[in-house]
């Protein structure tokens, strides 16, 4: 069988939103120091290269962050899985074979309405990648059955050394440690903020890391304890 699903790469996701400002106003730093005092450019054109310049950088820097994801077409073949890109981009051109051999970790997330697969792979250029689609949709449902049962299958002919795992991010130390520091600071704001005050600013921005930091302490929580 084959399936259609989307293949992305979060460790692709900050230079996608670095590199085309910095590209960019290297760009607008030349123009505005050399080619605006020789050309004697007015203040109102001075300010529409500005703009121009902006609009340029939103532009591309949501295009090449869209190119860190592409639809794939995947396969199975004999001790694994095939990948062959519908949509080839900058960061997704070359299509590629992966065992379950090569396999260390798939973990498995749901967020915003979209369900996704997470690898962890000795392959070289997709060592770490996710597959996602709509919540509930029924070819990520086989593709997810079909794949957990071969995994079944091959951990079941190894040894445990070699078994691959089936932990989530939030189950790793990272993201644990992560949530922990969340803890720690959002105990600690108030009663700092108690004792040496604290401006409607500071309190604006804690509001924000509370709302950021619930629903990761709540998935590590989740998932390392309430599902044992």
């Amino acid at each position: 069988m084959q399936f259609v699903l989307t293949l992305g790469k979060n460790s692709l996701i900050v230079p996608a939103l670095i590199l085309p400002s910095a590209i960019m106003t290297a760009v607008l730093v030349l123009l505005l120091e050399f080619v605006v005092p020789l050309a004697q450019v007015a203040d109102w054109a001075v300010l529409a290269i500005s703009l121009a310049y902006f609009a340029v950088v939103i532009f591309l820097t949501l295009q090449v962050v869209g190119s860190t994801s592409c639809r794939v077409e995947i396969a199975e073949v004999e001790n694994g899985m095939s990948f062959h890109f519908l949509d080839e981009n900058i960061f997704h051109r070359k299509d590629f074979t992966l065992s379950y051999s090569d396999i260390y970790n798939i973990g498995e997330d749901n967020d915003k309405g979209y369900d996704f697969l997470y690898f962890t792979t000795a392959k070289q250029g997709y060592k770490k990648f996710h597959l996602t689609a709509k919540e509930n949709d029924q070819g990520f449902g086989a593709f997810r059955a079909i794949v957990l049962g071969k995994v079944e299958s091959y951990n079941s002919s190894v040894s445990v050394q070699h078994r691959i795992a089936s932990k989530t991010i939030y189950q790793k130390w990272p993201m644990i440690t992560l949530a922990v520091l969340m803890v720690v600071f959002l105990v600690a704001y108030p009663l700092a903020a108690a004792f040496l005050g604290s401006s409607w600013l500071d309190d604006l921005k804690y509001w924000v890391m509370v709302v950021v930091s619930v629903p990761i302490v709540g998935k590590v929580y989740y998932q390392n304890f309430r599902q044992q």
